[in-house]
C-alpha cells in the first residue's frame, strides 16, 4: 500500500483521525497518531481518547 493508499484507508476508518478498536471486550475511541508499514501490513499508532498510553496495532482493526 502506498502513502496515499494508506492515508485513504485511514480517512475511510476514521473520523477526524479517530476511530474505534475492540480490546477483548472493551470498545474504545481511539486517536490516530502516526502510521507505519510493518511486515507488509500497515499499522497505525493509536492512543485513547480519554485515558492514557500508545500501541501499535494493524490498522484493519480500527473501525468508524
Amino acid at each position: 500500500m502506498t502513502l496515499q493508499e494508506q492515508e485513504k484507508a485511514i480517512d475511510e476508518r476514521t473520523t477526524d483521525g479517530e476511530g474505534f478498536v475492540k480490546f477483548d471486550k472493551l470498545i474504545v475511541r481511539v486517536r490516530i497518531l502516526d502510521a507505519r508499514k510493518s511486515f507488509g501490513r500497515d499499522d497505525v499508532l493509536v492512543t485513547p481518547v480519554s485515558g492514557r498510553g500508545e500501541q501499535w496495532i494493524d490498522l484493519t482493526r480500527v473501525q468508524k
